[in-house]
């Protein structure tokens, strides 16, 4: 979301050690602002109420979601924990 200074956190601490990470070629992050066209069209099963939201989506469709700024840490946990769902 444009001004969030919590997606700003997100893009400083957890984006450049998830980048690094080997989940980061298997699973990318992109990166999609609610009110950008490509929103609306993503199999989302809720409307993203909190920002940033990461969203797992498995052939367009809504696999799990992180909701909010958690830290790097935390994050990775919780994707771990998503990705574990598909694998």
């Amino acid at each position: 979301a444009p001004g969030c200074s919590y997606c700003n956190l997100f893009r400083r601490y957890v984006l450049p050690a998830y980048s690094a990470s080997p989940r980061a070629r298997e699973v990318p992050l992109r990166f999609v602002d609610l009110g950008d066209e490509a929103f609306a069209q993503l199999g989302l099963s809720a409307p993203v109420d909190l920002v940033p939201t990461a969203v797992l989506l498995q052939n367009n469709r809504e696999v799990g979601r992180i909701p909010g700024y958690l830290g790097p840490e935390n994050f990775f946990h919780a994707i771990n924990h998503l990705l574990a769902k598909v694998e």
